[in-house]
């Protein structure tokens, strides 16, 4: 049963809520004595309130853990139903499988989203419970990351975790507690009224024809040549031409135009991501390295259902 402590001391008293739990290794050491777990409080206030909530802890089996990013001010709402001990790791890993289920995801939507998953939401706030999260709570959260450094930072000026890349996470989080609503698992969804982070207006330079013309002229490999004038021309991204087989090509004959199909895209998938996913190969690549987690692929284009 969880209590309320409080520890004297020369000038003041020191709070703390006591947690007991179940650790059988720690049980048979000690006779059957089960561990403790000490919640330092402010004061005898804040203990007071974190006993209800320790209490509820304990009743699940779990040690109780405070929120990264709790608040002192008041919710927007009251969750009313029960999460169990679904933490946001368990909702999002649970959300991911079925998109990739779903077919909505194709297998570098699910790695890149993984990516993001794995590196900037499960380290701050994997591990705590989805019935704690508020939109105080999420909106710290985005604030904090900005603090942090990148995995992968682009701008040598500025490290840290971009705007843009919030954003992204934005995208995985408001869908999956979405979802958690539809479980019901919360009753409202903490990310439709949260404020992302603006992002520096970035214009990408491009070319002038006579720069495209200049390039052209000056390229001392005709395949490369071939690439920048179909990337110029027909606006494709670089995975799309190098998947370009000549089954795709469509030339002129009899005064007509020709086309290109663009069926596949080149690019790294697991195998793994595959599999969940369910997209479609047209063809592997040798793989250099032995027992490889990746390979090159030629992978079908997005469908109308990808994201």
């Amino acid at each position: 049963m969880a209590s309320v402590f409080e520890k004297k001391l020369k000038k003041k008293s020191r709070y703390y809520v006591i947690q007991t739990y179940h650790d059988e290794e720690y049980e048979l050491l000690h006779s059957g004595k089960k561990p403790q777990h000490w919640h330092k409080c402010k004061n005898k206030d804040e203990a007071n309130e974190l006993l209800p909530l320790v209490q509820k802890a304990e009743d699940k089996g779990v040690i109780y853990k405070k929120p990264r990013y709790s608040t002192n001010k008041p919710l927007h709402y009251i969750n009313t139903a029960s999460s169990g001990s679904m933490t946001n790791q368990d909702l999002i890993e649970r959300y991911m499988e079925k998109k990739c289920m779903d077919g909505e995801w194709q297998a570098r939507t699910a790695y890149s989203n993984r990516h993001l998953a794995e590196n900037y939401i499960y380290p701050y706030i994997g591990d705590d419970t989805v019935d704690v999260i508020d939109t105080p709570y999420l909106q710290l959260y985005y604030r904090d990351l900005q603090n942090h450094p990148s995995i992968h930072p682009r701008d040598p000026n500025n490290p840290n975790i971009s705007a843009r890349t919030i954003k992204e996470i934005h995208k995985i989080l408001r869908p999956a507690f979405k979802y958690a609503v539809q479980l019901g698992v919360i009753k409202v969804n903490p990310a439709n009224e949260v404020s992302l982070p603006k992002e520096k207006p970035f214009k990408r330079k491009q070319w002038t024809l006579e720069e495209v013309q200049e390039a052209l002229r000056k390229c001392p490999d005709r395949e490369l040549e071939l690439i920048i004038g179909f990337m110029c021309a027909c606006v494709l991204r670089s995975g799309e031409i190098l998947g370009l087989r000549w089954s795709d090509i469509e030339l002129p004959e009899h005064d007509t135009i020709g086309k290109l199909n663009i069926r596949s895209s080149l690019a790294r998938l697991t195998f793994e991501d595959i599999r969940r996913t369910g997209t479609v190969i047209h063809f592997q690549f040798p793989n250099e390295v032995p027992n490889s987690k990746t390979s090159l692929f030629l992978k079908e284009v997005k469908t109308e259902r990808s994201d």
